[in-house]
């Protein structure tokens, strides 16, 4: 027998363009999923765009780059800085970040004189479409490879930071190899590029990308071709999304506050590719960073803080970063973790089914089947279960009761008419509770 109103998470993915944090499922007896895991109210990733002088510094738009006019070496210096300072800030907070590259941060250097992408010249790289120049409409795009080593150009190539980055835990993701306009650039150019970076990526012994964060935020003008190239590449989360009032997926406040954020499939690739707000950490904001992390909490969502790793080098950078990075890690109402896995977590709960499969109401039991159809294992899945829970039992093993501090990959209950437990993969589980 199933019970009118088995609850499955999918309501928690709202399209983006409601603008409005969806409502729970309220039920009087059945247990309500928890969005995230441990009985967390929100998450958390913190990232970076992170590029060698062959990035975004060398082809530099005058647009939305506050640094447009500094020397691009002293820029890609600052990049390699920036990546260990960051990593200091995180390393006594246990927290792990995402570090989006581009495709020459996975080179040691380039002596060979390799050849990416058929070292194309984009026309479109106008003083009209934001460029200081028009110099890359007639120069191939890589034409100022010095076509030398990390020990000789280090600012041109970042192979070597890749494996201690993530002997630390970090992520990498794709920052697009070419740091090109992801608007202007046509479908082919766009597999092309994706599959270079995964081709170098592996070089380094990193799996291939599963995040995109666009350079210079251009994911406006994207054909549906061109967002299906990152789709056949694997790309099943973005962010950098373009702010522009017409493309925007968050509605914002006067100072730039996510006021819902909350990640939503991309419209039209709904259960296929997620869009996540994020929020441009600087000194000047670092009291609204605070601002946004409470607007995460309230409406149960997320929020991505970041910046590129250049501009976390002064005394100044790092204790704003430090200070926002201490209030996340110390708040035991969020959950920080690289964006990918928060990505993936959300998409999978929103699969989770919970279904009543018999009430005893003169015993005071509720019989449910917990159910993730899903690939990903989920660590750590709350369920809000009702005020009145005197025992809960999974697979007829009662689970222990913990009061106080929540716990982390352990069932426990009633912490607040909380149960959490783990719940792999493509697997059914039964649970009674007891009232």
């Amino acid at each position: 027998m199933r019970l009118a109103g088995a609850l499955a998470g999918g309501s928690l993915l709202a399209a983006c363009a409601s603008r409005l944090p969806p409502a729970p499922t309220e039920t009087s007896v059945l247990p309500r999923l928890a969005t995230w895991p441990a009985g967390r109210r929100a998450a958390v990733a913190f990232t970076f765009d992170w590029e060698t002088a062959m990035g975004g510094l060398v082809h530099s738009r005058s647009i939305g780059d506050p640094n447009v006019d500094q020397d691009y070496l002293l820029r890609a210096r600052r990049m390699r800085e920036g990546l260990a300072t960051t990593m200091a800030v995180f390393a006594p907070l246990a927290i792990r970040a995402t570090y989006y590259a581009t495709g020459y941060n996975f080179l040691l250097g380039n002596r060979e004189q390799r050849q990416f992408l058929g070292n194309p010249i984009f026309p479109w790289a106008t003083q009209a479409n934001g460029w200081t120049s028009d110099r890359w409409t007639t120069t191939p795009w890589f034409a100022d490879d010095p076509f030398g080593t990390v020990e000789s150009h280090p600012e041109w190539y970042f192979g070597d930071l890749i494996e201690p980055l993530r002997e630390a835990g970090h992520t990498i993701e794709s920052h697009t190899f070419s740091h090109f306009h992801g608007g202007l650039v046509d479908p082919v150019t766009w597999r092309l590029d994706l599959q270079t970076w995964n081709n170098l990526a592996a070089e380094r012994g990193v799996p291939p990308a599963r995040s995109l964060a666009f350079p210079w935020s251009s994911s406006a003008g994207m054909s549906d071709a061109s967002w299906d190239e990152l789709e056949l590449a694997g790309i099943t989360s973005v962010t950098r999304l373009s702010n522009q009032a017409q493309y925007s997926l968050w509605e914002v406040d006067q100072d730039g506050v996510v006021l819902y954020p909350r990640p939503c499939w991309l419209p039209g690739r709904e259960g296929r590719m997620m869009a996540c707000p994020d929020f441009y950490l600087t000194v000047p904001r670092t009291s609204l960073a605070l601002v946004q992390i409470e607007r995460a909490v309230e409406t149960g969502g997320m929020i991505d803080f970041w910046a590129h790793t250049e501009e976390v080098v002064s005394p100044e950078q790092i204790a704003s970063w430090q200070r926002v990075a201490a209030r996340v890690a110390n708040d035991i109402r969020l959950w920080v973790a690289p964006l990918d896995e928060l990505t993936t977590w959300y998409a999978a709960i929103a699969e989770v089914r919970v279904e009543a499969d018999a009430l005893d109401a003169q015993r005071g039991e509720l019989h449910l089947q917990l159910t993730n159809p899903t690939r990903t294992a989920l660590p750590g899945l709350t369920l809000h279960v009702p005020a009145a829970t005197r025992q809960v039992f999974l697979e007829d093993v009662e689970l222990e009761t913990l009061r106080g501090r929540l716990s982390w990959r352990t069932a426990w209950w009633p912490a607040v008419a909380l149960v959490t437990l783990d719940l792999p993969a493509e697997t059914a589980l039964r649970m009674r509770i007891v009232m």
